[in-house]
């Protein structure tokens, strides 16, 4: 099924070729002052924002503008992408906080995500079609990987029938992958610590945002040492059963968690920009890979059901019947443990992995974490409250 959606996916972007540069002859020939605007976007293969601004937001342009818009593709799933996105982040000092795709540079004018994109770009294209045209960002290696690539397509025209593919840096012919919404493709996760350039690579991604990293490594700590130690309270009630006002700080909890994953959901779901803390870089998470799980579901809709469960289970678990009761403040712990691990696991791809951290999804990983410490004390009250 994974190979036939790349293959469909292939489809697609031949299909929406023509966008991107109308013919690779001119992606050699045409000199800065020659009335063409080009621009470099650099994306991801299977980035829903990615998608959105290349079947969205740039073909009406293209329209427009036909060869007077030159638009070069570079794939950071690429090596050779992601070396030349580092050097255009150095080179241009894109901070942390703007780092991620779809990022569009004209000239010296660096454009982030699918709000930035399609709002400014317009703008940028008439200023610079006003001045004569902008040649290419001046990114060390760039004007080198443009000719590799024109070479390339001019050598194997056959590849796409005619010389009009979109410009890119793989190998010919190139398609620009696209993640269909809302069910974008499948990505495995990455072997950890396999290697000495691996760990290092696990260690550059962390120095990326360390205020923000640092402190889901907190967080990443607390939730595994909770892991270790309160299933040893589940066999037998080595902590004091919650009575009283405690009892209720689970439906507040879980309320609270409900909001964060709500939101989450409206962000993945929709595909838009996430108001982001002080710190932290929830945008370049909400655009990764991880954002969904298994390529089909949004991890904040997972969250969301899961907190609804919770609730769910506490309202059953004040019931009389003492099987029910005690069935639901179980299935309160199960939930719970289940939110926890999955938890840990988002918390340690967000700083090591992808190299930022969302502080919303901190944030409902302390709160299940919470959760899960006292649903075993819970699960025991009822017990002796229900005599059973």
């Amino acid at each position: 099924m994974k190979h036939f959606c790349r293959f469909a996916l292939l489809i697609l972007v031949l299909i929406l070729s023509p966008l991107f540069i109308s013919g690779v002859e001119n992606v050699s020939a045409q000199t800065a002052n020659d009335d063409v605007v080009r621009v470099v976007l650099f994306f991801s293969p299977t980035c829903g924002h990615c998608e959105k601004v290349m079947t969205e937001d740039l073909p009406p342009l293209k329209q427009q503008y036909g060869d007077r818009l030159l638009i070069f593709g570079i794939d950071i799933s690429q090596p050779q992408g992601l070396q030349m996105y580092q050097t255009a982040v150095k080179t241009l000092g894109i901070p942390n906080n703007r780092l991620g795709v779809p990022t569009m540079i004209v000239e010296d004018k660096v454009l982030v995500g699918s709000v930035e994109i399609p709002e400014q770009l317009p703008g940028l294209i008439e200023q610079y079609l006003d001045q004569g045209g902008v040649d290419w960002p001046a990114i060390p290696g760039l004007e080198g990987l443009i000719a590799q690539v024109y070479a390339a397509q001019t050598e194997t025209p056959a590849a796409t029938g005619t010389p009009t593919a979109e410009a890119s840096i793989t190998p010919p012919p190139t398609p620009v992958p696209t993640r269909p919404r809302p069910t974008p493709t499948a990505t495995e996760v990455p072997p950890f610590l396999l290697s000495f350039e691996s760990s290092q690579k696990l260690l550059t991604n962390f120095n990326n945002d360390q205020p923000a990293n640092s402190i889901a490594l907190v967080v990443l700590a607390g939730m595994v040492l909770t892991v270790a130690v309160v299933p040893f309270a589940i066999a037998r009630p080595l902590l004091s059963p919650v009575r009283g006002l405690v009892t209720w700080l689970i439906p507040l909890l879980s309320l609270a968690g409900l909001a964060v994953a709500a939101y989450l959901s409206y962000v993945e779901v929709k595909q838009v920009s996430a108001v982001c803390w002080p710190i932290g870089e929830c945008n370049l998470v909400q655009q990764s890979d991880y954002a969904w799980v298994g390529g089909i579901l949004p991890v904040g809709v997972l969250g969301l059901a899961g907190y609804v469960g919770i609730l769910l289970a506490w309202l059953v678990s004040r019931v009389r019947l003492c099987w029910l009761s005690k069935l639901a403040a179980a299935g309160i712990i199960g939930m719970a443990l289940f939110g926890t691990l999955f938890s840990i696991i988002l918390t340690f791809l967000e700083p090591f992995v992808i190299g930022a951290t969302c502080l919303w999804c901190l944030a409902s990983a302390v709160l299940i974490t919470i959760l899960f410490i006292l649903s075993v004390p819970y699960y025991w009250g009822i017990r002796r409250l229900r005599r059973c």
